[in-house]
């Protein structure tokens, strides 16, 4: 039996509309009643480019081995049209849907992870880690399972981006005239350093063990945005490691 015989593709769902903007996704499901641990996809491309299609083989691979995926379209930045926090609104949104939908789409509501690449990985950082943070929570109160909640069980970020500043800096010596961070934040970050804060998925990393694990490696991977900000613009979770996560 081929693989296509053993799953189900559902393209083009809907999950959710924000601003005016229909939100769509493709659900990969495997055969079989379930329930089945989930993952949602967020696709890379410099936060302006991009597509879900992205997974059209990581889905069906993932449905015959017993993995629903979620593979999520998200609004795009350009030049003159920030797209933060928008775009990670619109993960936790797909997380949300996949969790609010979880009899009707076989998913243990239990068992739900993100999965990203490049940007992508960015984004679902920002939704794993902060998800549940004043920057992201409550943006859309209308949305139709805007009361489930964003938890995760897993993050699987692929070559992601974990500090802007730094990534700004990057793009500013490469590509100075065309900062793809930049277009994205809407605002270089000694502009707005708290906005570069709050994208920086660094900066809710705060568990102890994930303090101590960022140390060994060496000053030259802690995250510059950590160092040139406040420690009392760290997130509530972080108050309880904070003396271990400061440099």
């Amino acid at each position: 039996m081929s693989v296509a015989q053993t799953i189900e593709t559902r393209g083009g769902v809907a999950y959710a509309t924000h601003d005016g903007v229909s939100l769509l996704g493709d659900l990969y499901l495997p055969a079989g009643g379930g329930p089945f641990p989930a993952l949602v996809a967020v696709h890379g491309g410099g936060w302006q480019a991009g597509a879900r299609n992205a997974f059209q083989f990581w889905g069906p691979y993932l449905a015959a081995r017993g993995y629903v995926l979620f593979a999520i379209s998200y609004r795009l930045a350009k030049k003159g049209q920030k797209m933060f926090p928008q775009a990670v609104n619109d993960v936790r949104a797909g997380v949300q849907f996949v969790r609010g939908s979880a009899a009707q789409i076989k998913v243990d509501p239990e068992r739900i992870g993100l999965f990203g690449a490049s940007a992508g990985a960015h984004l679902a950082a920002l939704a794993a880690l902060g998800g549940e943070s004043t920057p992201f929570k409550g943006a859309y109160p209308d949305d139709a399972h805007a009361a489930v909640a964003t938890k995760v069980k897993a993050l699987v970020g692929v070559y992601g981006v974990y500090d802007v500043v730094e990534m700004w800096q990057r793009y500013q010596l490469q590509s100075p005239r065309e900062n793809n961070i930049e277009n994205f934040m809407g605002a270089a970050p000694m502009d707005d350093p708290r906005r570069y804060f709050d994208a920086s998925p660094v900066n809710y990393a705060c568990a102890p063990a994930s303090c101590r694990a960022r140390r060994t490696t060496g000053s030259t991977t802690r995250s510059r945005s950590r160092q040139a900000i406040p420690a009392s613009w760290r997130p509530a979770s972080c108050a309880s490691c904070r003396s271990g996560c400061d440099p």
